[in-house]
């Protein structure tokens, strides 16, 4: 049975009102570094990184609680398959999309030496690993936004992203104007959409665990505590992958 995904048809209109290019491919050729290129990542060095740290601290302070409350969401969510978020069964990853969650994670390591271009970047990233696992998956078509903001929000709720707003209004801030006109601008407005749906996200008893659940959850404090916690959880997510894999070949059928 598939869910209802609150605001998606208005989110898709935007996305492919920005999306300046037909679709993402993967046989883009590599191209030489742009110059001005070169001179933005050098003036930001130059004129944002000693400034950064305070920029940081501003903004995760005046998004604090909506940080919590996304954070909160993206916690109990975590444990719904892939078809909870409406991603088609031949888009169901086997391996769950762990290299696109993997690098989206990046964006919980925020430091004083990160650089706003980079927090762009691993975004960028997690979009182009997204579109590989699906070719790896066998999905030679194209995929167009209705395909990806499913899955992108999929793999944002899988990394546990803290300052999920503070990220966006950085990004959004910071973010040369040149760059919205391209794959980069609409990975930006994909991450805006996740953000913006997460936050959104209404409670109901049967769609995911209680606060209480979350809230009981052992805290080790020794290391072999944690490795104990981390192996139960790969165990955990094989199974439902598993289970996930199952169900969509069934539904192939």
């Amino acid at each position: 049975m598939r869910r209802h995904i609150m605001k998606q048809d208005q989110i898709t209109t935007t996305l492919r009102a920005h999306q300046i290019v037909p679709e993402f491919t993967l046989l883009d050729s590599v191209e030489a570094v742009p110059l001005k290129t070169v001179v933005g990542h050098s003036l930001e060095r130059a004129i944002i990184m000693p400034l950064w740290p305070q920029l940081w601290a501003c903004a995760t302070a005046e998004n604090e609680a909506e940080d919590t409350h996304l954070h909160k969401v993206c916690l109990r969510l975590f444990k719904q398959p892939q078809t909870f978020f409406d991603i088609k069964p031949k888009l169901i990853s086997g391996s769950g999309f762990q290299t696109a969650i993997s690098q989206l994670s990046v964006l919980n390591q925020v430091s004083t030496t990160t650089t706003p271009s980079s927090l762009l970047d691993a975004v960028n990233e997690t979009s182009r690993l997204i579109y590989l696992t699906c070719s790896v998956g066998g999905t030679q078509e194209a995929l167009g936004a209705e395909d990806f903001l499913p899955i992108f929000m999929y793999v944002f709720v899988q990394s546990k992203i803290r300052h999920g707003r503070s990220l966006l209004r950085v990004l959004e801030t910071l973010t040369d104007p040149l760059l919205r006109d391209g794959n980069a601008g609409y990975t930006l407005i994909t991450f805006a959409s996740a953000v913006e749906w997460i936050s959104s996200h209404h409670e109901t008893e049967d769609s995911y665990a209680s606060d209480a659940e979350h809230e009981a959850e052992p805290v080790h404090p020794d290391s072999e505590g944690l490795e104990a916690e981390a192996a139960e959880a790969e165990k955990a997510e094989a199974e439902r992958l598993a289970a996930e894999k199952a169900e969509a070949e069934r539904l192939e059928a």
